[in-house]
């Protein structure tokens, strides 16, 4: 991610109703929930996935796409790696 699009500091939760946010490449809004039944991940799987956002919004659901606002480009100067790590 481009840390200086990132409205710090980042918070990490679980998914609620309603949460969506812009994956990186996709044309406009998905629902979480949407992105996890495409996946195809199991119901009892789903809730353990965390949430991360910033002060604007969700800028990753781990170990899917970063949301669009915060993608590296030419102009990037410094960049956030985050790494999700799975039993």
């Amino acid at each position: 991610m481009d840390l200086n699009k990132l409205e710090l500091p980042l918070f990490v939760r679980s998914r609620t109703d309603g949460d969506g946010y812009n994956p990186l490449g996709l044309k406009g809004r998905k629902k979480i929930k949407d992105i996890l039944i495409d996946a195809k991940v199991p119901r009892e799987e789903r809730e353990k996935i965390p949430v991360v956002l910033d002060q604007k919004g969700i800028v990753w659901f781990a170990g899917f796409r970063i949301d669009e606002r915060v993608k590296i480009t030419e102009n990037t100067q410094k960049i956030l790696h985050i790494d999700y790590i799975t039993n």
